[in-house]
């Protein structure tokens, strides 16, 4: 199954208070230009930085001890199915060196917990062959995809443990596996009477947050914030080619 990408976020859940760094710098250290918007609301402790490219939306969110880097597919205002939008192929390799680019930033803060997530899709012919692709996918789910099964969702949270530079440290696999349905309107006012038609399309849809220990409080260096990086992404990506691994 060939898995389009219709997001990617990146999570940093800061050691120190976000007050005290600049991620105007940082933006600019990272992306190499500076953000075409920028917004604050302080009683909020909020502020966004975007920019846009031909293909894609970049947003760096800053709330409170918590910063989201996010890439996601560029829509235009006509283009309202999502089905239809989604980022180049590579893109999960690129938007890994982006991460890399702002951990590098001489004003990145310290970090204690880092999270990976993703919003993918799968585009496929019709509800029973979503239905099938899923329960491969998820050998878990015990339906027969052959009935008539509307709203198919299974998410479950695998934990893995493993090691970095000899520490411990526990993985959380969050992943949600669901069959989406859209039903597309269209209206064609070339005929002598205006006429509505009704396209329906399917797909398997697959969102992913894969973080570090919520209970750790010891700041990373920058280092280990780099291999821990490889492995949230690699764990991402084996559970798309794979499907719900243990």
């Amino acid at each position: 199954m060939e898995w389009k990408v219709q997001l990617l976020r990146f999570t940093a859940f800061l050691a120190e208070p976000a007050s005290e760094r600049d991620f105007e710098k940082i933006w600019l250290e990272a992306i190499g230009a500076e953000a075409e918007q920028v917004s604050r609301q302080t009683k909020r402790q909020l502020q966004t930085l975007q920019s846009s490219t031909e293909q894609f939306q970049l947003l760096l969110k800053i709330e409170g001890e918590r910063v989201d880097f996010i890439l996601r597919a560029r829509q235009d205002v006509a283009q309202l199915d999502l089905l239809d939008s989604s980022l180049p192929k590579g893109i999960i390799d690129d938007f890994r060196v982006m991460v890399m680019r702002f951990l590098h930033s001489s004003h990145w803060p310290m970090t204690h917990r880092l999270a990976f997530g993703a919003l993918l899709f799968a585009e496929v012919s019709d509800l029973r062959s979503a239905n099938q692709h899923l329960v491969q996918l998820v050998p878990t789910i015990q339906v027969n995809p052959e009935d008539a099964i509307q709203d198919l969702l299974f998410q479950i949270n695998r934990i893995r443990f493993g090691e970095i530079d000899g520490k411990p440290i526990r993985f959380n696999r969050l992943a949600k596996w669901s069959v989406a349905h859209v039903t597309e309107a269209h209206l064609d006012f070339a005929m002598p009477a205006a006429r509505l038609t009704r396209t329906e399309r399917f797909a398997n849809s697959l969102e992913l947050d894969i973080n570090s220990d919520a209970e750790n409080s010891t700041a990373f260096d920058i280092g280990f914030q780099h291999q821990l990086v490889d492995e949230l992404v690699g764990l991402g990506l084996e559970i798309t080619e794979k499907g719900d691994v243990k």
